[in-house]
């Protein structure tokens, strides 16, 4: 607020030019003069005092997972989640379990793109867009799957009515 009241709004006729008075106020009236919620210290100088204790991460991978856009998403028991009304997958392990996926709006509808799971806070896993076509084809074993079951091999000591009477069902 204390910004807006510096600026004189006849005088400015362009974004660019509203942004050279802001970062010029920033930097002379703000971090460069002294703040009694610190001491009478300017942000500039605690942030100097503090300089060597700054740990600064250099994991450019890490930088990038901590500013993508989270959701909470429970794993089906099809082992999928949906977003953007786009249906991923994941691993089995999964199933049942609430996850965050961690993703950059540009990945959504991307086949090439896995989004990143996490569980209490550590990363556990990734999701991959489900490609309908290839899913509609893949081979799967379930009890409820035709070719789950294999084909039984009768035993040749088991006695057949049908074999006694002649084959045929004719007496």
């Amino acid at each position: 607020m204390r910004f807006l009241s510096t600026i004189n709004e006849d005088e400015i006729d362009s974004i660019d030019m509203l942004n050279a008075l802001y970062f010029k106020w920033l930097e002379e009236d703000y971090t460069r003069k002294a703040h009694s919620g610190l001491n009478g210290l300017s942000p500039h100088d605690v942030l100097m005092s503090q300089i060597g204790s700054l740990k600064l991460p250099t994991d450019r991978g890490l930088i990038d997972e901590v500013f993508l856009y989270r959701v909470s998403r429970k794993v089906q028991h099809d082992a999928t989640i949906q977003l953007n009304n786009i249906l991923y997958e994941t691993e089995p392990c999964f199933a049942g379990k609430r996850m965050d996926v961690r993703y950059d709006p540009e990945w959504i509808g991307d086949e090439n793109k896995k989004l990143p799971l996490y569980h209490d806070g550590k990363k556990a896993g990734e999701a991959w867009m489900v490609r309908l076509h290839d899913n509609a084809h893949a081979k799967r074993k379930f009890p409820g799957n035709r070719s789950y079951h294999k084909e039984v091999k009768t035993p040749d000591s088991i006695i057949s009515y049908s074999d006694m009477i002649g084959g045929d069902g004719s007496v």
